[in-house]
């Protein structure tokens, strides 16, 4: 974008949100992933969670 103008700019800015868009929309799939593992007392995830005192406090 440096030194974009015009036409060229806005279809800059436009790469940059579709760009961070896309990588909003994987972290939310990776947390959701997460979440879910987390949820499983039979995954490694899961496990993990469930022998650390200190997430007791942690929604699931």
């Amino acid at each position: 974008m440096d030194g974009a103008t015009g036409t060229a700019l806005v279809a800059a800015l436009g790469t940059v949100a579709s760009d961070a868009g896309a990588s909003l929309t994987a972290l939310a799939t990776t947390v959701t992933a997460i979440g879910t593992a987390a949820a499983d007392g039979t995954s490694a995830i899961g496990q993990a969670f469930d022998a650390a005192p200190e997430c007791t406090s942690l929604a699931r």
